[in-house]
């Protein structure tokens, strides 16, 4: 329930500031892949895509396995690592467009950037970071989002679906198993995935 989010006044408040997130880098754009399961190992997965070929995937050590599932706003908990394009409402301050929240041990990036992929809107703002703090009030839940360097409020409509990513026990990864899966670049300029997405429930 809201009720039971921690209020902002309970934590460190998240102060609006000067809105220096379209001047942060922006992050090299992930790659996504999808296929059947050949094999599994500790740092790679290799899958059979839909026109029959092979590739191997490079994973992130400790990598997590999930499904998708579809929430309200009761879903949003301090403490979780989420994701949201938001629409910038002044310094330090978006409007949530969605919000997405990550099965524990999955970090895809931390910060706010310019979301620049196809089909978003012009301005959007892209944040991933941990949720210190909310407050409700007006129909709309605040969240205070945290990450290195900064920090962000992000105003959630009630209304919201949220979008939740559900743990699986990573032992379910099996050749057969239909997933998907989000590369980024790493230190070393690698691609690598840091999780396997299952379409649903299995």
């Amino acid at each position: 329930m809201l009720e039971h989010l921690l209020l902002a006044g309970a934590l460190s408040v998240c102060t609006a500031g000067p809105d220096r997130a379209a001047e942060q880098a922006r992050p090299a754009p992930p790659k996504g892949v999808a296929g059947v399961i050949v094999a599994v190992g500790d740092d790679r997965v290799e899958l059979r895509q839909k026109d029959g070929a092979q590739v191997t995937v490079a994973m992130v050590p400790g990598w997590t396995l999930s499904y998708p599932a579809d929430a309200g706003v009761d879903a949003l908990r301090v403490g979780q690592f989420i994701g949201s394009a938001n629409r910038p409402l002044g310094d330090g301050h978006g409007a949530a467009n969605e919000v997405r929240v990550f099965e524990p041990g999955y970090l895809p990036e931390y910060g706010t950037h310019t979301l620049n992929a196809p089909g978003s809107i012009e301005g959007t703002m892209m944040t991933h970071g941990f949720v210190f703090g909310a407050e409700k009030s007006g129909g709309k839940l605040a969240l205070q989002v945290f990450y290195p360097g900064g920090c962000r409020v992000i105003d959630v409509d009630e209304g919201m679906k949220v979008h939740v990513s559900v743990p699986l026990e990573r032992s379910l990864a099996k050749p057969g198993l239909a997933v998907s899966a989000v590369m980024r670049p790493g230190a070393d300029g690698v691609m690598r995935a840091a999780r396997l997405t299952v379409p649903a429930r299995p």
